[in-house]
């Protein structure tokens, strides 16, 4: 049932897989030099992943802050200008009341200077 799988590897790789494992033999306290350090930058690696992660969240986050508040300063804008103009029209409109009231004073004086 179960057959044996034949894998024909090159005679550089066989040659090299001797050399790892005299090497590992030879000198065990290497690997473990080569994992430590192995693991010591993957970990570098995988932090500076993560922090580039947080760059990018806070960036969004400012992004949309920063488009929040012109969006808030583009409608405190329309504001201004809308109680610029009302402040406009009531100027007008109290210019308008000032020379009716100013014509009504005129008219009461010389009625006054009328009556006995």
């Amino acid at each position: 049932m179960s057959e044996d799988i034949k894998i024909e590897l090159p005679d550089s790789a066989i040659k090299a897989t001797k050399v790892g494992i005299e090497f590992l033999r030879a000198a065990p306290h290497y690997v473990a030099l080569l994992v430590i350090v192995g693991s010591f930058l993957w970990f570098l690696n995988e932090k500076e992943v993560r922090h580039d992660a947080s760059e990018s969240r806070e960036d969004l986050v400012a992004n949309m802050r920063i488009a929040s508040c012109r969006d808030i300063q583009e409608r405190s804008i329309q504001v201004l200008e809308s109680v610029q103009m009302s402040l406009a029209m009531q100027e007008e409109t109290f210019v308008g009341l000032e020379r009716t009231i100013h014509d009504l004073n005129r008219l009461v004086e010389d009625h006054l200077k009328r009556l006995p």
